[in-house]
């Protein structure tokens, strides 16, 4: 794999890591303690530090591809969601709205990031401005960072600078879409049955 495709593929983890760290960190129990920033919904409240920790381990090796998906990880990643009487329907929920968020809301985002390039207008699909009224329901994403997103969108489309320092041309952004596949296809390899 070249060099640009790894980095590229990096900051798509790196964005990962931010996006579950600020969806999961802050979720209150009842008794007004902070909860495992791992949790989706009340069954994960109760996943031991031990056993989120090895949910990263293994989500972070598949994306970065250093862990192969084979039905012995596979049944391992499950068998910690199992441990915790998670349902086959709160596994899907925690792949949809846990590791693939980020793939998916950046997939949309860079895929409108391209369409503002080529027209040199900020664009919104309406499949993104849905998505980001689910996120903002379900807690996943604040309306800052939507209009942080925004804004981002309009330098990339009036071909300014952006938060990362560099002009996004069009042959970064579908190499950009490239990684986001590649990385979208390990994900969901995992939560596959």
């Amino acid at each position: 794999m070249e060099n640009k495709q790894k980095v590229i593929i990096a900051l798509i983890v790196s964005a990962f890591l931010i996006v579950m760290a600020i969806s999961y960190a802050g979720k209150k129990s009842e008794e007004n303690i902070t909860s495992p920033p791992i949790a989706v919904n009340s069954n994960f409240s109760e996943i031991s530090q031990a056993d989120q920790e090895k949910i990263r381990e293994i989500m972070l090796g598949v994306m970065q591809d250093t862990i192969q998906v084979t039905p012995a990880v596979k049944q391992e990643f499950i068998s910690i969601f199992k441990k915790y009487n998670a349902t086959n329907e709160e596994i899907e929920d925690f792949g949809m709205y846990g590791p693939a968020l980020a793939v998916n809301y950046q997939k949309m985002f860079f895929t409108d990031a391209l369409q503002s390039v080529q027209s040199s207008s900020s664009v919104k699909s309406q499949e993104r401005a849905d998505y980001e009224v689910e996120l903002l329901q379900k807690g996943l994403i604040t309306q800052e960072r939507i209009d942080q997103n925004d804004a981002e969108m309009y330098k990339i489309a009036n071909h300014q600078l952006s938060s990362n320092g560099q002009v996004l041309v069009i042959e970064d952004i579908k190499q950009t879409l490239n990684g986001i596949d590649i990385v979208g296809g390990r994900i969901k390899s995992l939560f596959s049955r």
